[in-house]
């Protein structure tokens, strides 16, 4: 018979697929979508490619502290933005929500379940261009017809009005 004062976390590779059966944690469906996974509304768990076994466990390891046995009920299931009281309601319990965010991504990546985020390149920043430069590259743009004024920018360049 089941202990009132436990949930129970399973991790079971059946065919093509492996189900998480564990008690609702704030980061679990983050994380779990992360690697794969999908809500079975009708199993009231979390299916995964058997492909990613290892990685379910791993995360039911890190959100749970086990993949096959027992958790308290008291265990501090909030998310973790929860648990920092980001969000209205956290009471600022402890436990196994000792995990921020960041931490828990970090050690998902770490351990392979999640991959790298990807590093954005640096950009170069544009050079300003002064008005000649600017000027000299839009005529260059638009070739010989166009026909710009004199230095001097009075319209009276006498290339203009030759006769």
């Amino acid at each position: 018979m089941a202990d009132p004062d436990y949930y129970t976390v399973r991790v079971i590779l059946s065919g093509a697929h492996v189900t998480l059966t564990a008690p609702y944690h704030g980061d679990l469906p983050k994380r779990a979508r992360e690697i794969g996974g999908t809500w079975d509304k009708g199993a009231r768990a979390w299916t995964f490619p058997a492909e990613r076994e290892e990685q379910a466990r791993d995360l039911a390891r890190l959100l749970f502290q086990t993949d096959d046995g027992p958790v308290p009920k008291d265990l501090d299931r909030r998310s973790t933005s929860e648990r920092s009281g980001k969000k209205k309601g956290a009471k600022g319990k402890s436990g196994l929500a000792a995990y921020s965010t960041d931490d828990l991504l970090a050690e998902l990546r770490r351990r392979g379940v999640v991959p790298a985020a990807p590093t954005a390149e640096p950009t170069e920043k544009p050079k300003a261009e002064s008005g000649a430069e600017r000027a000299a590259r839009l005529n260059a743009r638009r070739g010989a017809e166009h026909v710009t004024r004199n230095d001097a920018g009075d319209g009276n360049d006498p290339d203009l009005f030759s006769l």
